[in-house]
């Protein structure tokens, strides 16, 4: 089936039910023949798969259950398989795969390399008012969806503020020393074209302590400069700092959800200008 792990963090976050229902669907088993390291709410989505037939009705049923306040979609109902080049000369398929994979990743595609996209999906794009890209993993998350042709294509035509929202943290296996920037000119490298107008970036700094937790497992802190910006200004993307890394839960950076909200807010409604985030708020 399609990965649904993606999907299904989506119907968690939007959840509008009691918290237990979205914390049980985000429930993975930690033991068990063939119930080890599965979601609950994966195991929901292939069984509604399963019994519809149909990926997309699946997901909406799930939507239902969960009483989402939204809409989730995904790129495609077609099963798609992610293929990755690396640098040294591997050729490996599967997200699992290519995430733990370690290497610098060359290319990413996938087969089928034009699976269909739903209407539903470019009606969404076109009518949207401002559209964001992550934060996510850039190879097994980001990427992806925007490999499918029509969705691209439907970025690119729409009138909507097209926003890259970079992650914190470099992830070990995918980004390894990349900057905002190399984020953006590897999605560019992949579909031959630039669709965003504005990146969102973090300020604040990573606290030692947690930098240093955080590179044990070979992950640092994306730290953007005045040499980024001003490539990012040739570019023709506009760079939009935010104060937005934040401990929590405690040991973890996330963003900040109200200044992530309040900035992209500010972007749709072109008053960044005058917006600053407020001071209660907090950082880290």
């Amino acid at each position: 089936m399609i990965p649904p792990g993606d999907i299904r963090n989506c119907l968690a976050a939007l959840s509008g039910n009691e918290s237990r229902i979205a914390d049980l669907f985000q429930y993975r088993f930690g033991a068990g023949e063939g119930l080890s390291g599965h979601a609950i709410g994966n195991l929901v989505l292939a069984a509604l798969a399963d019994v519809t037939q149909d990926f997309a009705e699946a997901v909406d049923i799930a939507a239902r259950i969960l009483d989402i306040c939204g809409v989730v979609l995904p790129a495609t109902s077609e099963i798609v398989t992610l293929v990755a080049e690396f640098a040294d000369g591997r050729v490996l398929s599967g997200e699992t795969a290519i995430a733990r994979a370690g290497g610098t990743i060359a290319r990413l595609g996938l087969l089928p390399e034009r699976p269909r996209c739903s209407m539903r999906v470019t009606d969404a794009l076109r009518h949207a008012d401002v559209i964001v890209a992550g934060p996510g993993s850039l190879y097994t998350s980001i990427l992806p969806p925007l490999l499918v042709p029509t969705i691209a294509d439907a970025i690119l035509r729409s009138r909507a503020v097209r926003v890259l929202m970079a992650n914190l943290m470099t992830e070990a296996g995918e980004t390894d020393g990349f900057g905002v920037l190399e984020h953006l000119l590897t999605i560019e490298r992949h579909l031959g074209r630039q669709l965003f107008d504005c990146v969102i970036y973090n300020t604040t700094p990573v606290p030692e302590a947690l930098a240093t937790a955080y590179a044990q497992h070979r992950a640092a802190p994306i730290v953007t400069g005045t040499f980024e910006l001003r490539a990012l200004e040739r570019f023709g993307v506009r760079a939009i700092g935010v104060p937005l890394a934040s401990e929590h839960p405690a040991g973890k950076i996330r963003h900040h959800p109200e200044r992530l909200a309040a900035a992209i807010t500010a972007v749709a409604q072109g008053k960044l200008g005058a917006w600053r985030p407020r001071a209660e708020l907090g950082g880290v």
